[in-house]
């Protein structure tokens, strides 16, 4: 994001790894001061679906949800409105 008032960067990283998830939500509370809006908006780009990409999908469509979810959650709390 380069225009506007707000700054916004962009990560790369496989969201089902919690760990990942911790390094760059630590990056964004570095860089900026804090975390205020997370957009999870990981998925993958797949064209057919099939069994053996089930388990990619429940990865990315759930654990990813729940790594990012408590992650940005802790590192919220007791900023303005993060309670």
């Amino acid at each position: 994001m380069s225009e506007g008032p707000g700054q916004a960067i962009g990560l790369a990283m496989d969201v089902r790894d919690d760990h990942q998830v911790g390094l760059g939500v630590s990056e964004v509370v570095e860089r900026f001061g804090g975390l205020d809006v997370l957009v999870n908006n990981a998925g993958l780009g797949m064209r057919t679906v099939n069994p053996s990409s089930s388990p990619a999908l429940i990865g990315v469509g759930l654990q990813a949800r729940q790594n990012a979810g408590s992650r940005c959650l802790r590192r919220s709390r007791g900023r303005a409105g993060g309670d």
